[in-house]
């Protein structure tokens, strides 16, 4: 037990690792395209709810906000998935991206050779 403990506060003080832990859970989040659709979907769906439950109590129907939450989730995914694809494609290969775990690309290769 006192080891396990002392392990987890080892663990808690590596700044390093929880960095590299993070950039890993990061982009696992951003390559799960399956859960990153279902949210997009699932928010679609709550959104016309809450718009049509607005509509019946106050008369009021504000498709546009509807439309343009529906927009910003689709653009927030959109734009998680280019700055982790532009990360690990520009790290892999360097210092840090070995450091992150990040697996060198074709092109990282080529431009670490050349340079």
């Amino acid at each position: 037990m006192r080891v396990a403990a002392i392990s987890k506060a080892k663990r808690a003080q590596d700044g390093g690792k929880g960095v590299a832990k993070g950039w890993q859970e990061f982009g696992a989040e951003t390559e799960n395209v399956f859960d990153n659709m279902r949210n997009i979907t699932k928010n679609a769906f709550e959104g016309l709810s809450n718009t049509l439950a607005d509509f019946v109590t106050t008369g009021k129907f504000n498709f546009s906000d509807f439309a343009q939450s529906v927009v910003n989730d689709i653009t927030r995914m959109i734009t998680k998935m280019l700055v982790f694809k532009a990360l690990e494609s520009s790290l892999g290969g360097s210092e840090l991206g070995n450091f992150l775990g990040i697996k060198p690309t074709h092109l990282a290769m080529f431009i670490v050779r050349r340079g």
